[in-house]
């Protein structure tokens, strides 16, 4: 029989390294890559490893608990996590350097603390594996549902940051990403496991070693592995030829402004008025009249100022608009809660907003942005963190104020609409009664904060993935970074190249009827776990029936 096991030889340093190495090199997977066959290599050896720290765990009569077999596992957990997260997220440094001489002192510990914090979430679901640490192929049912909790937690604990979901490396093109609409992005991280982990199956942990002679419990799950990966594709191809091409609303015409204006103009008080003025004439330059309604969108903070304290932007803005025409933007939106004048700049409350106007500069539908950036946009746990010398990393004191949970705006000849600001759009199953309601996506951004990195391109993609989850369109609008439309089905009608000045008249698509919900794609994740336990069990059954015979 032929075995090999280098890994067990390497010392507990260089496993920890492995682990490191794992996490980083596991991120050429994520968009805008997605190299996920590395992942047959990657999660195999993390399973490797949670095996290792299991198997070197030896009880006695004064020491038979298991908690060292799972702080060893929760190691390895944490090295894999920070190797992943810090590759991941390398390009939140890029926004410390938009205002270098004040903020570059903070970009080691941010792209260092991140990670670190997020990696706790694998170090808890390694700690699990290894505590309930079943012998057979099972482990792997074991290890893909720790990653689903783990990634579900940090999309869910504190304000959540579900960014590069393991599930996200099976959304590569418009085929593989329709399985959002039948498992959910965190189901779709179980599933992922399940089929990148499963060369784990070859090594038998009875003989402790691996084997190309392994019996067909181990060879079974890497065979559904590999099947599972075309038979995705191909249910994901046969929905979209099930709705076929993309339908448009009439009589509408949208049109995307993507000004691509230097972070630094925006954030600077003495180019503020031009980084406005670029927008306002590319706008101006290129608009045109015609028989259908237009609206317009500027992307988030594009008027860099409080609107609903300025009449004369308002009748600037109003130029631009026809009396059918509509204008959506992003601005700042300041409450004066307290009028005595001593008091004021205490009372001061100023939110990230999104504004609509018509043609005779009247606010008509208002959004205040409701999941706020930590740290960018507002200070966690105030308190305690100003003693000790943090303060909010944005230009307002204290940062913004968060608005009311987000709600479907109605628009004048134009289908009701869901708001999200930034980030807001990347959260999964972020469903309500509101959102029904809508008949379409609008998310407008800033991404030139972070330049020419991959962050704004997994950013764009993350947010195409809510169309799946819905069947409504969505119409993203950004300053730097990439504007564009995608339909029900995630398809792209247009889009930019990163960080492009760009000036975009487009339709709007018409949302697609949708019948499963969150609930349900929950369900239907447990149900493949549960037969894929239960096939396992089947060949393990014949595999010792094989051996009495």
């Amino acid at each position: 029989m032929i075995t090999f096991c280098p890994i067990k030889s390497l010392s507990k340093a260089k496993r920890f390294g492995l682990s490191v190495l794992c996490g980083a090199i596991s991120t050429l997977a994520m968009p805008p890559l997605f190299l996920w066959p590395i992942l047959f290599l990657t999660l195999p050896i993390m399973v490797r490893l949670i095996d290792i720290a299991v198997d070197n765990f030896t009880p006695t009569q004064t020491h038979s608990f298991k908690h060292d077999k799972s702080l060893k596992a929760a190691l390895y957990g944490f090295g894999f996590g920070f190797g992943y997260f810090f590759f991941s997220l390398y390009w939140i440094g890029s926004s410390f350097l938009v205002e270098a001489d004040k903020f570059a002192w903070a970009l080691p510990f941010a792209v260092t603390i991140l990670p670190a914090g997020l990696s706790l979430f694998y170090s808890l679901a390694f700690a699990v594996c290894a505590w309930v640490c079943p012998k057979g192929p099972e482990r792997l049912i074991i290890f893909a549902l720790a990653m689903f909790a783990a990634d579900w937690l940090r999309g869910h604990i504190l304000t959540g940051f579900p960014w590069n979901l393991l599930g996200h490396s099976l959304t590569g093109n418009e085929a593989m990403m329709q399985s959002v609409s039948f498992f959910g992005l965190y189901g779709l991280t179980a599933i992922a496991c399940l089929i990148f982990a499963s060369p784990a199956s070859l090594y038998c942990r009875q003989q402790k070693q691996y084997s190309i002679w392994a019996k067909g419990s181990g060879f079974g799950p890497v065979l559904i592995a590999l099947l599972s990966l075309p038979a995705i594709a191909l249910l994901g191809q046969a929905r979209l030829s099930h709705y076929g091409p993309t339908q448009f609303v009439t009589n509408l015409e949208l049109i995307l402004v993507q000004p691509n204006i230097p972070q630094v103009e925006k954030v600077n008080p003495n180019l503020r008025l031009t980084a406005f003025q670029k927008t306002f004439d590319l706008t101006a330059k290129n608009i045109k009249n015609g028989k259908n309604n237009k609206l317009i969108i500027w992307p988030e903070t594009a008027v860099p100022y409080a609107l609903n304290k300025s009449p004369v932007l308002k009748n600037k803005l109003a130029s631009l608009l026809s009396p059918s025409d509509q204008l959506i933007t992003g601005a700042f939106r300041v409450v004066d809660e307290n009028q005595n004048s001593k008091e004021k700049q205490q009372s001061l409350e100023v939110y990230n907003s999104l504004y609509v106007l018509n043609n005779k500069g009247h606010i008509t539908a208002r959004y205040d942005k409701h999941h706020l950036v930590p740290f960018g946009e507002y200070l966690p746990f105030p308190g305690l963190l100003k003693a000790i010398g943090f303060k909010a990393l944005v230009r307002l004191r204290g940062g913004f104020t968060k608005g009311q949970k987000p709600y479907a705006l109605s628009l004048k000849n134009t289908p009701h609409f869901f708001p999200f600001i930034c980030y807001e759009a990347i959260f999964p199953d972020k469903t309500d009664h509101q959102m029904t309601q809508a008949k379409w996506f609008l998310n407008i951004s800033n991404d030139g904060w972070f330049g020419q990195t991959v962050g704004p391109y997994q950013h764009a993609h993350m947010v195409r993935l809510r169309t799946l989850e819905t069947g409504l369109p969505m119409v993203r609008v950004v300053n730097g970074g990439i504007t564009a439309v995608f339909d029900g089905l995630g398809r792209i009608q247009i889009k930019s190249r990163l960080n492009e000045a760009k000036f975009i008249t487009t339709k709007l698509p018409q949302a697609i009827h949708m019948e499963k919900t969150s609930f349900n794609r929950f369900l239907t994740t447990i149900l493949i776990i549960i037969c894929s336990y239960t096939l396992i069990s089947m060949m393990k059954f014949f595999d010792k029936r094989d051996e009495i015979h």
